[in-house]
């Protein structure tokens, strides 16, 4: 019986030098030397079997790029890509965006009615699948705020005449991100679409009042403006309505529409034709999302909130 155990024992002590013998334990010797052997990544195999000095070149040794991007001061459209990135390696690239507290990024007006404004921030498509991106806000990622309608108003014609120029819709907000790939958001400041702008009244306005019933500015950055800089917005303060001009919206709010109707001469002072007619008053301009493609790309979300649809 013992002779029998102790062939047990060598048997099980055999095999599991052999299995021990068989396992590999990789290390990455990283450098330029020696025709670029230096520069991969090699196995050791280990055990009684071998004295532990046998070595397998199995592969080039990679090692992830790390880049740590800042916005220190006011930016508009920043675009997150890989030309944003000294020395990126396609699927090997670890991305970290900052904006700095107190700094704002948001959007330019490209057209001026009803414009479709470029999103505050949009991460790429160009990265790879295997490329991670992090976006940590201590600041401000806005969408554009729409600019607020004009109001009905009459001016002198040419002939003599009186003409009457139609109002307007407040402007639509802008979006704030755009996320064409996946990223992690780390939100400890205010990101939000651009607020709705306000529609302009229906009472008809006389030309020496131009200022009169036009919509507010929706918030963002640039704010959304009215006339004359009247119900002007601020980054994240709706602007307030001129007479019966809607208001502005807040930051991923729509705007109101612009009130009341004339039906005979109403404002339009003694020295002007009557303005006849009855005007509804415009509507107000739809907010900016917070968001585009954030399910889809997979991305995700913490920290605060945000303002504005997340689609």
């Amino acid at each position: 019986m013992k002779s029998f155990l102790k062939l047990i024992v060598l048997l099980l002590s055999f095999l599991c030098i052999t299995s021990y013998a068989q396992t590999w334990h990789p290390m990455c010797a990283n450098g330029s030397g020696n025709g670029g052997l230096h520069n991969s990544t090699w196995q050791k195999l280990n055990g009684a079997a071998t004295g532990g000095n046998t070595w397998k070149q199995v592969g080039t040794c990679v090692t992830r790029v790390t880049a740590n991007l800042v916005i220190s001061s006011n930016t508009l459209n920043v675009v997150l890509n890989p030309s944003s990135v000294s020395g990126y390696v396609a699927g090997q690239t670890d991305v970290t965006l900052t904006v700095n507290s107190g700094v704002m990024v948001g959007s330019i007006q490209p057209a001026i009615v009803n414009p479709v404004y470029l999103p505050a921030l949009t991460i790429d498509g160009s990265w790879d699948a295997g490329d991670t991106i992090t976006i940590v806000n201590n600041g401000f990622i806005v969408g554009y705020g729409g600019n607020g309608g004009q109001a009905y108003f009459s001016s002198a014609a040419q002939a003599g005449g009186w003409r009457l120029t139609n109002g307007t819709s407040g402007a639509n907000g802008g979006l704030a991100i755009l996320f064409s790939h996946k990223a992690t958001v780390y939100n400890n400041g205010v990101i939000g679409g651009g607020g709705g702008g306000g529609g302009g009244s229906g009472i008809v306005t006389p030309m020496n009042q131009p200022a009169a019933n036009w919509g507010g500015g929706g918030a963002g950055f640039n704010p959304g403006s009215s006339f004359l800089g009247n119900g002007t917005a601020t980054v994240t303060t709706a602007g307030a309505n001129n007479g019966s001009g809607g208001s502005g919206g807040g930051l991923g709010q729509n705007g109101t529409a612009g009130g009341g109707v004339n039906t005979g001469a109403g404002p339009c002072q003694s020295q002007y034709s009557t303005c006849v007619g009855s005007y509804s008053g415009l509507p107000g301009g739809n907010a900016g999302a917070c968001t585009s493609n954030f399910y889809g790309s997979g991305s995700v979300w913490n920290g605060n909130g945000c303002y504005g649809a997340v689609n």
